[in-house]
């Protein structure tokens, strides 16, 4: 249990690094650093170098990357995803100007 911003007493669970996916690490470092080379990609998310393309790839496949996936540009469900996991460092992605109606 922690108080929020608000004073309200909320139950809060923290998920350990070591539970996270490592395409979703991946995802962390590239919205908190923007486009990165490989290197700094395997450093930052704790993943091997060789297998950074797989991660991004994946991302891609999920729709959590907009577009190609070198781009590095992370979309909506990215933005979701990374909310959803860490919501202290990414506050909720979805704003009244995002929705279609």
């Amino acid at each position: 249990m922690r108080t929020d911003d608000h004073g309200l007493l909320r139950l809060v669970y923290e998920t350990p690094q070591s539970e996270v996916k490592p395409y979703c690490r991946v995802l962390r470092v590239i919205a908190e650093n923007g486009k990165s080379t490989y290197e700094v990609l395997s450093d930052e998310a704790d993943v091997a170098k060789g297998s950074i393309r797989k991660h991004l790839n994946t991302l891609a496949d999920y729709g959590y990357l907009e577009g190609n996936f070198s781009k590095q540009i992370i979309g909506f469900k990215g933005k979701s995803l990374l909310h959803e996991i860490w919501p202290e460092h990414f506050p909720d992605s979805v704003q009244d100007e995002d929705l279609p109606f």
